[in-house]
């Protein structure tokens, strides 16, 4: 994963997280999909992606439960959901 390293090599001390969101419709009966990128240091270290579906009995409040665990690990987390970002709750700063 060299090239990823060299794309997203983290320049500061004090590293700043990632959250993209993007609302929009999604193949059959998905609820969101999520990536989730792991650091060691300033270097990547893995790339997750997971799907969730309606059968999967994922809410919005679960969703945002999940994202909030991701974040406060350290990871960079990028979303795409059928819903608003309003109705998980995120907000812009």
């Amino acid at each position: 994963m060299s090239w990823i390293n060299r794309r997203q090599k983290r320049g500061s001390d004090q590293p700043k997280q990632l959250l993209y969101f993007a609302e929009q419709q999604l193949e059959s009966e998905f609820y969101a999909v999520i990536r989730t990128t792991w650091f060691e240091g300033k270097q990547v270290k893995s790339v997750e992606e997971s799907a969730y579906s309606f059968c999967d009995g994922m809410t919005p409040s679960d969703l945002r439960r999940l994202l909030k665990d991701l974040l406060v690990k350290g990871a960079d987390v990028s979303i795409c959901c059928i819903v608003g970002a309003d109705e998980l709750g995120l907000k812009d700063k």
